[in-house]
């Protein structure tokens, strides 16, 4: 199923979304498909999806902070994403792998509650969506 949408074409493959800049996307975010999902903070987010196992690939990573930020759609509320993943999505904050080169103790978070990014300590707590590169 192809789906045009604003800046990317999402297909669906093996329950994850894959954009046309060649990302594959977790589908749900960390340990969102079959429980509660968790909150990490910003070290143990960028443990957790490089230890991710996942569709028979090894290869995810936390995404950067423009990866993260095209996620959203401000035509969307609560939280404000893409359609395609606003089910498994929580309406909060989540880490992106981008330190503030100002201040590197802190690093970049997406709130798909505003639909903004902003930077914020390393040891807060918030939630999980990793991605890997395809090879073309």
């Amino acid at each position: 199923m192809l789906v045009n949408l604003n800046v990317f074409i999402f297909l669906f493959f093996i329950s994850s979304v894959i954009s046309a800049k060649t990302l594959e996307w977790q589908p749900c975010s960390a340990n969102h498909c079959l429980n509660e999902p968790q909150l990490y903070t910003w070290q143990e987010a960028l443990n957790y999806c490089a230890n991710l196992k996942l569709n028979q690939h090894t290869n995810w990573r936390l995404p950067n902070r423009n990866e993260l930020i095209s996620l959203i759609d401000f035509k969307q509320r609560v939280p404000a994403i893409n359609i395609k993943f606003k089910s498994n999505t929580k309406n909060n904050i989540y880490w992106s792998s981008s330190t503030n080169p100002e201040h590197p103790y802190k690093a970049y978070y997406t709130s798909f509650f505003s639909g903004y990014s902003y930077p914020s300590f390393k040891g807060l707590d918030a939630y999980v969506r990793c991605v890997r590169n395809i090879e073309p």
